[in-house]
């Protein structure tokens, strides 16, 4: 983890402005990678200890604004945490595009990163 952190070249930003048609066709994708001086979680400990031990690593909210063309902005705010749930449930929204062999994992329960969208 270390290694892959560190082929990184980092910049600290606290705001990003996106142009919307200035994207690849295909979709946009913003990558944020951070380091923790946080012990990694022991294999041993519970799927709520190391839910509450990323989420103290990773746990964090992006405040977007979408500005258009005619000087009106929409805000929202994504808060990015932890859960623990079964893969079924955290891919309900996309579970009829996934591959058979992902559906069969259904009820694997594990801790899953979320995000939530609030005005």
């Amino acid at each position: 983890e270390e290694k892959l952190l560190n082929s990184y070249v980092g910049k600290k930003y606290s705001s990003i402005t996106l142009a919307y048609d200035n994207q690849n066709p295909d979709g946009c994708a913003i990558g944020i990678v951070g380091k923790s001086t946080v012990e990694p979680v022991s294999d041993d400990e519970s799927l709520e200890a190391k839910s509450k031990q990323l989420d103290s690593m990773i746990g964090n909210t992006l405040y977007c604004t979408v500005t258009f063309d005619d000087g009106t902005a929409q805000k929202q705010s994504i808060h990015i945490g932890t859960t623990v749930t079964n893969f079924g449930t955290a891919h309900s929204e996309s579970f009829n595009q996934l591959t058979e062999e992902e559906k069969a994992l259904k009820d694997y329960t594990d801790v899953f990163v979320t995000y939530s969208i609030t005005e």
